[in-house]
């Protein structure tokens, strides 16, 4: 079923579906669970019009639902708009799509069938069984990075590196994309205390699927899964038939063609897969492992698939956060599972509901992120129109409960960066401020809205409209307090820290900032008067190096802000990576000159308001420069780093 990204009647629309759903035999509904025409067309004409305000080109979906082995079921796959506007051929239910870090569910299948056969735990050392891949753990002896850590993402890694991002060789074998750039594989904490997304980690993983099937990790799926699944299209690479049924991707305004990106860590997001295929890959995950044809895991290897195994939160009885490749996600009531993924040109997220059997998968051709929530929305309110949410889990009898919240207020700061390089903003931007207020936590991010966490027992809470448990306090020692958090008011993993450290480091921010900007405003003053002849100071260093100091910083965050729309823009060397580099470390050279300058001329010929101004800009800037430099931001060399 396609619908054209033209306005189109409602009449109009219901009578194409009809037509369609009876031509195409899979797409459509069978006996069971199925929703009427209308009701669907009207989830059709609903995404049509949030393409046609956004701008985005084409969607392609499938719903899913019903027990697909008994029979009562029901599958719809299709698309509105058009996989490419230079064509304007709709998408259809074999468009094919990028989709991302989707990729990852199926390194984790792979590597569950393995479990399965007795080939590997998920708890093996990783070190012991690929030794050629680069990893550094300093707590390899007594904590090492296992199976289970790289799939959920709590071996303590940075992110791919911009390097890696940025390299683009169609032709790499897994094992040399490892071998590029292993930097961001350095465990930063002790393996398996907290949750921090990595691209590196599946692709570990999908190298040791490699090395146990002596066979490529594309090749390996799909005769192990894609196959059996009857996802004839979905692959990893570029092929010629791909290249054919592939939609045309484009930038967030849906205009700008994007290159297809030869990613070198495929396995972590290089999948490519049309509707059909995907509500293949779901009605199995709502099947709980089996097919038409038999059993591709088993039921409780689904069930590992989705429960998290080793963060410190799931060792607190939280079930929720990210397990195998697969995520829990709260949402008025429900508990949806799946994931989500993003690559140049792309969009895409698969979904569904275990105990309700509803289930979906979405792909949308251009990067606009808005454009994807609303059509999210639309395909989760369509699917859950008339289910009710399951009862949320209560709180337990405690002594703990509501009448002693008190101790688990405070300030509490980001710990897990997804980049090593990014701690410095965390430390400042990254808090969150709990209080306690009758029977509730109140959640204060710096950045985000305000929330409310009700009490289930034992440092366990959730948010009100979270089903079970998605948050835990929690005591480590040598860590202090642990705040883990995977709700839908308040996600990550926060230390607390005391209050004066908070607010001293926000006071010191803000009387930077303020007085870096009236550097460049009084610039604009005293400049003209010196290039008039009205001001005739004999030291103008003293006013000129504090501002030039700014520019440069300022300078360099514009560069940054370049960049960073294209890995290839930072990620080798070019006017904005070694722009930014060099205007840093001139930002830092300018700031030590301005400090020396202003102990040579110790106010002589100098108004006394503007040396004592010179003087705290002077100060401002040395005390950003020492903490840039404290996080290896000056002179950053984003191609190496």
């Amino acid at each position: 079923m396609t619908v054209r990204s033209r306005p189109i009647s409602f009449a109009l629309a219901a009578a194409v579906a009809l037509t369609c759903l009876a031509a195409t035999g899979g797409s459509a509904f069978e006996p069971g669970l199925q929703a009427e025409p209308t009701e669907l067309e009207a989830l059709l004409v609903a995404i049509e019009a949030a393409l046609e305000e956004t701008g985005v080109p084409g969607v392609g979906l499938a719903l899913v639902g019903g027990d697909g082995v008994d029979g009562d079921r029901f599958e719809w796959t299709g698309g509105v708009g058009v996989e490419d506007r230079a064509t304007g051929t709709p998408v259809g239910p074999g468009t094919l799509f990028r989709m991302g870090s989707v990729s990852k569910s199926f390194v984790s299948l792979a590597v569950l069938q393995l479990v399965e056969e007795g080939a590997i735990g998920l708890d093996d050392p990783v070190r012991s069984l690929i030794p050629e891949v680069e990893l550094e753990n300093p707590w390899e002896e007594s904590e090492p990075v296992r199976v289970v850590h790289l799939l959920e993402h709590t071996a303590g890694f940075d992110d791919m590196h911009l390097p890696e991002y940025a390299l683009r060789d169609p032709e790499i074998t897994l094992r040399e994309g490892l071998a590029f750039h292993p930097d961001s594989r350095v465990t930063r904490w002790p393996p398996g205390l907290h949750f921090s997304y990595s691209n590196s980690g599946p692709a570990v993983a999908a190298y040791l699927v490699e090395s146990l099937a002596d066979r490529t990790f594309e090749e390996h799926v799909r005769e192990r899964i894609f196959l059996p699944l009857g996802m004839q299209t979905a692959g990893f690479r570029l092929t010629p038939s791909v290249e054919a049924g592939l939609a045309t991707g484009y930038a967030a305004d849906g205009l700008t063609e994007r290159p297809y990106a030869h990613i070198s860590l495929r396995p972590s997001g290089a999948l490519n897969a049309s509707p059909q295929d995907m509500a293949a890959f779901v009605r199995m995950l709502l099947d709980r492992g089996r097919t038409g044809e038999g059993e591709l895991v088993s039921p409780e290897s689904i069930e590992r698939m989705e429960t998290p195994g080793s963060p410190l939160s799931a060792r607190h009885a939280i079930r929720a956060g990210y397990a195998l490749g697969n995520m829990a996600t709260p949402r008025r009531g429900f508990l949806w599972r799946g994931h989500a993924g993003g690559i140049d040109g792309f969009i895409a997220e698969y979904g569904y509901l275990v105990d309700e059997n509803v289930g979906y998968a979405i792909a949308m051709n251009a990067e606009n992120g808005a454009a994807f929530a609303r059509v999210n929305e639309l395909v989760k309110d369509h699917l859950t129109r008339e289910l009710t949410p399951p009862e949320p889990e209560l709180a337990a009898p405690s002594a703990e409960g509501v009448a002693n919240l008190e101790p688990y207020a405070g300030f509490y700061v980001s710990v897990a960066p997804r980049l090593e390089i990014t701690r410095f903003v965390d430390r400042i931007l990254g808090v969150v401020r709990v209080e306690a207020g009758g029977s509730t936590l109140r959640t204060t991010p710096v950045l985000g809205d305000q929330g409310a966490l009700l009490p289930l027992g034992n440092g366990r809470f959730r948010a009100e409209e979270d089903p079970i448990a998605t948050v835990a306090f929690m005591d480590v020692e040598g860590e202090g307090r642990i705040l883990q958090a995977y709700s839908s008011v308040l996600q990550g993993s926060y230390e607390r820290v005391s209050p004066l450290s908070v607010r001293v480091r926000w006071a010191l921010s803000l009387a930077s900032l303020l007085l870096m900007a009236s550097s460049l405003a009084f610039a604009v003053v005293w400049v003209p008067r010196r290039l008039l002849g009205g001001l005739r100071d004999r030291n103008l260093g003293v006013r000129a190096w504090p501002a030039l100091a700014v520019l440069c910083l300022a300078g360099a965050a514009v560069l940054l802000t370049l960049g960073g729309a294209d890995p290839m823009y930072l990620g080798t060397p070019t006017i904005y990576s070694v722009g930014f580099s060099a205007l840093t470390l001139l930002f830092a050279g300018a700031a030590l000159a301005g400090a020396v300058s202003l102990v040579r001329t110790r106010r002589d010929g100098m108004k006394q308001g503007a040396w004592w101004h010179a003087l705290l800009v002077t100060g401002a800037n040395l005390l950003v420069a020492v903490y840039l430099g404290s996080h290896g931001i000056l002179g950053l060399r984003f191609w190496s780093y």
